[in-house]
């Protein structure tokens, strides 16, 4: 079973559309947390936050931590 959908997610982003994207519910994270996931997934790579920016809004919301 685990073997089949790990290859089933591999042909999934060989072969878009539609693209792969988890589903995340909100009873499993923070909605700012999933918006932040969200901005990663952007179909543009310079709309896509980088490492500093994902690190700073984390360390925003968990105040300094």
């Amino acid at each position: 079973l685990y073997f089949q959908s790990f290859l089933e997610i591999i042909r999934k982003v060989r072969k878009p559309p539609p693209l792969c994207r988890p589903s995340v519910s909100q009873q499993v994270a923070p909605p700012a947390y999933i918006q932040i996931m969200k901005q990663c997934w952007a179909e543009m790579p310079d709309m896509r936050p980088d490492f500093e920016s994902i690190y700073q809004q984390f360390k925003d919301l968990n105040k300094g931590k």
